[in-house]
């Protein structure tokens, strides 16, 4: 119950690289600062390739201002550019990146992030064991399950999670492509449930591939917790 009103931002699919850079880094910070989350979460694909300006989102990102912190996971795009330097470019900048691993906040709420199963196999990495990881969070406590891709939330609903978040679909960023990514994801673009638990996919605020959108407008997404009574 202390934990009525607390406000979650989830920021998505930046695809930081040649397209987005650090200007329009900077826009989505401010943004996300005027909202004045109690934590921020980002959920994959913040990066978009290997460039060589990386380094130059660690100024931006480490103006991110949340009352109990910033905490990020693994989307596909992070092994396509190259994970140990995001990984290390992101703790520069005082964001906790949650790789198969709980952090438990103030309150009991606990904070699971998974790394992106589709990533892993594609350095040879170990494919996160999902069922596993979902099955250590205390079905009695409040818990956000971060995971880059709209996948296994039946399983994530068995185990109690209250709320997953996702990302990596852009909500279909193309109209005319929209039947097309619903036989992929068929949860595409927004909020779903299934008995008690809930998923939200965000539609993200950059694009992949051409830099374009049609039907499916970018956004950041504001979430405030509320205790059933």
């Amino acid at each position: 119950a202390e934990m009525e009103g607390f406000t979650v931002l989830q920021v998505s699919d930046v695809h930081y690289g040649m397209l987005v850079e650090s200007g329009r880094l900077s826009e989505i910070v401010e943004r996300i600062n005027e909202l004045n989350p109690d934590i921020v979460v980002i959920t994959g694909d913040l990066v978009d390739e290997s460039v060589s300006h990386m380094e130059k989102m660690a100024g931006p990102l480490s103006k991110l201002k949340s009352r109990l912190g910033v905490f990020a996971v693994t989307g596909n795009h992070e092994y396509y550019a190259g994970v140990d330097r995001v990984v290390a470019i992101l703790e520069g900048a005082g964001i906790r990146l949650l790789r198969n691993e709980v952090a438990v906040l103030p309150g009991g709420l606990q904070l699971l992030g998974i790394d992106d199963p589709t990533g892993a196999r594609r350095v040879g990495a170990p494919v996160p064991a999902f069922n596993r990881l979902v099955s250590t969070l205390d079905p009695r406590k409040p818990s956000i399950l971060l995971y880059h891709q709209p996948k296994n939330f039946e399983s994530a609903a068995s185990a109690g999670v209250g709320l997953q978040l996702s990302g990596h679909t852009h909500g279909s960023q193309v109209l005319p492509l929209r039947p097309i990514s619903h036989v992929l994801f068929p949860h595409l673009r927004g909020l779903y449930s299934q008995g008690d638990s809930y998923m939200y996919v965000s539609r993200g605020v950059g694009t992949g591939g051409p830099p374009m959108r049609l039907g499916s407008p970018p956004e950041l997404v504001y979430i405030r917790l509320h205790c059933p009574t």
